[in-house]
C-alpha cells in the first residue's frame, strides 16, 4: 500500500470512528472490515463466496461484512469522503457518461438502454478535471439523455470555468445558461451541410447551419480521453461490470468507494 493510500485509508477510517462512536464495541476491527469490502469490489465475488473462499481469509461470517457495508452506504460515508477534498474551482473538466447492464437490481430502479433497447440498466454520470480526480457521481436510469444529467452533476460539485463533453451535450440553451452562471461548454459540433440526402421535394433534409470549433475548441476536445479512462479504471472494479445489487444505493455506495480509491493516487488534501 502506497503513503497516499494510507493516508486516504486512514482519512476514511476517522469519518467511519466518527459516526459510531456511540454504538457498541465491534468484535473485529474496522481495518479488516473495509480491507474485505475492498476485495469484494475488486475482485467481484459474491457476499456468500466470503465463507468459501482459499484465497481471502475472513475472520467471520459474510453476514458480518455485508451489514457493515450497508451500515456505511445508509450514512453516505463514502459519499462525505469524497466532499471533503479541498478543491479549488478547476479551470477545465471533462463530462461524460457510461452504461452499466443489470443483472439482479430491483426493475423499478433500472430501463432499458438508449443504445441497446434488449437490455436494463443505468448511467452513470461525472466529470474529471487534469489531474484525473473524478468528482461525485450521478446515477440514473439508463434511458436518460445524457444532456439531462448535466445540470444535476454539476448541482452536486464544484461548477468549472470550461466544461468540455461529446456531441451528447450540444444544446444552445444549456451553453447560454451554464454561460451565465461562468462556465464555458464546449463540444464537437455536427456538420449536417455534409448530407447528400435529398427529401420529396429536392431539398436536403439537414439545412441547420452550427460555427465550427476554433482551433483552441479543437485542443480542449483531444483531451477528452481523461474522462473514457475515468469510466475503464472504474470498470477495472468487478463488481461495478453489472448490477449485482438488489437494492440501488448498495451499488452506488460501490461506486463512491472506486472513485475514493481512484482519487487515492491524486494527492488532494482534506478538509
Amino acid at each position: 500500500m502506497s503513503k497516499k493510500h494510507q493516508k486516504y485509508r486512514r482519512h476514511l477510517l476517522n469519518l467511519i470512528c466518527q459516526n459510531f462512536k456511540n454504538s457498541r464495541r465491534h468484535k473485529l476491527s474496522i481495518t479488516h472490515k473495509l480491507n474485505v469490502i475492498e476485495y469484494v469490489l475488486r475482485q467481484g465475488i459474491s457476499w456468500v463466496s466470503l465463507n468459501k473462499s482459499s484465497t481471502y481469509k475472513t475472520r467471520g461470517d459474510e453476514s458480518t461484512y455485508r451489514k457493515f457495508f450497508y451500515k456505511l452506504c445508509e450514512t453516505e460515508i463514502f459519499k462525505t469522503a469524497i466532499n471533503n477534498f479541498i478543491i479549488t474551482i478547476p479551470k477545465q473538466v471533462y463530462i461524460d457518461t457510461t452504461i452499466i447492464l443489470n443483472k439482479s437490481c430491483r426493475k423499478t430502479d433500472v430501463d432499458y438502454c438508449s443504445k441497446d433497447k434488449k437490455h436494463k440498466g443505468i448511467k452513470i454520470s461525472t466529470y474529471c478535471d487534469d489531474k484525473r480526480f473524478v468528482y461525485l457521481p450521478v446515477i440514473s436510469k439508463a434511458n436518460v439523455h445524457d444532456i439531462k444529467l448535466l445540470e444535476p452533476t454539476l448541482e452536486i460539485n464544484i461548477k468549472p470555468i470550461c466544461l468540455v463533453g461529446d456531441k451528447g451535450y450540444i444544446s444552445s440553451a444549456i451553453k447560454t445558461k451554464l454561460k451565465n452562471y461562468g462556465t464555458e461548454l464546449v463540444y464537437p459540433y455536427r456538420n449536417y451541410n455534409k448530407s447528400t440526402k435529398l427529401s420529396k421535394d429536392g431539398k436536403k433534409k439537414h439545412n441547420k447551419t452550427y460555427n465550427k470549433n476554433t482551433d483552441e475548441d479543437k485542443t480542449k476536445l483531444k483531451k477528452r480521453h481523461l474522462v473514457e479512462n475515468i469510466f475503464a479504471s472504474l470498470k477495472q472494479f468487478r463488481r461495478l461490470g453489472y448490477i449485482y445489487e438488489r437494492n440501488i444505493n448498495y451499488f452506488r455506495g460501490f461506486v463512491y468507494l472506486a472513485c475514493y480509491l481512484i482519487n487515492s493516487n491524486v494527492g488532494y488534501n482534506f478538509s
